[in-house]
C-alpha cells in the first residue's frame, strides 16, 4: 500500500511538472508575442554632417520591421543638446497627425487601421555650431493602437540612430 501510495504521488509530480512546463512555455510565447522593441527601426537620410555656422536639418526614417497594422501611433522624440524636432510627415497613409515641437510628441491618429514598413518621416534642426561629435535621435515610448477598441501596447519600443556632426578645416572647393 505505502509503495502504491508513493507511485500515485510520484505519476501527480510528474504532471505538476509537465503542466508547469507547458504554462511556463506558453507564458514565454505571449510574452516573446507581446515583446514589441524589434518591430521598429530608424535610418538618417545623412548619417554623417559637417560643422557648420548655419542651422541645418536632418531626417530620420520611421520603419516597422514587419508589416503591422495600426490606427493610432504617439511615441517621444529623442534628441539632445539643442537638436530639436521641426517636422513630422506620414507616408503612404493618411489621417490626423500632430507633433509638438516644445515636448517632442508625435501622435498620429487613423479612421481606419493601416499597414505599412515605412511610417514617419522625422525631420531634426542641429542648430549652428552644435559642437563636433555623436548624437542620438530617433523615437521612444511608443504607443501604438492596433484597434481602438481592443489591443494596445506601449512603452516597450524605441526607434533610434546615430548622426555624427564632424569638424572640417580648410576651405570647400580648393584642390
Amino acid at each position: 500500500m505505502q509503495c502504491r501510495l508513493k507511485k500515485k504521488n510520484l505519476l501527480a509530480l510528474l504532471l505538476c511538472l509537465i503542466l508547469s512546463v507547458a504554462l511556463c512555455v506558453t507564458a514565454l510565447a505571449i510574452n516573446e508575442n507581446n515583446t514589441r522593441g524589434a518591430v521598429f527601426s530608424a535610418e538618417l537620410e545623412k548619417a554623417q554632417i559637417n560643422l557648420s555656422d548655419t542651422d541645418q536639418t536632418v531626417t530620420l526614417i520611421l520603419k516597422a520591421n514587419k508589416k503591422i497594422a495600426m490606427d493610432s501611433f504617439q511615441a517621444n522624440s529623442v534628441c539632445s543638446d539643442g537638436i530639436t524636432l521641426s517636422n513630422v510627415a506620414v507616408v503612404d497613409f493618411t489621417g490626423f497627425l500632430d507633433f509638438n515641437s516644445d515636448t517632442g510628441i508625435i501622435s498620429w491618429m487613423g479612421m481606419d487601421a493601416v499597414e505599412g514598413t515605412t511610417l514617419f518621416r522625422i525631420t531634426f534642426k542641429i542648430p549652428a555650431n552644435t559642437p563636433a561629435g555623436t548624437y542620438t535621435l530617433g523615437v521612444k515610448d511608443i504607443w501604438i493602437t492596433e484597434d481602438a477598441m481592443e489591443d494596445y501596447w506601449e512603452k516597450t519600443a524605441s526607434a533610434t540612430a546615430t548622426l555624427t556632426i564632424v569638424s572640417y578645416s580648410g576651405t570647400a572647393g580648393v584642390g
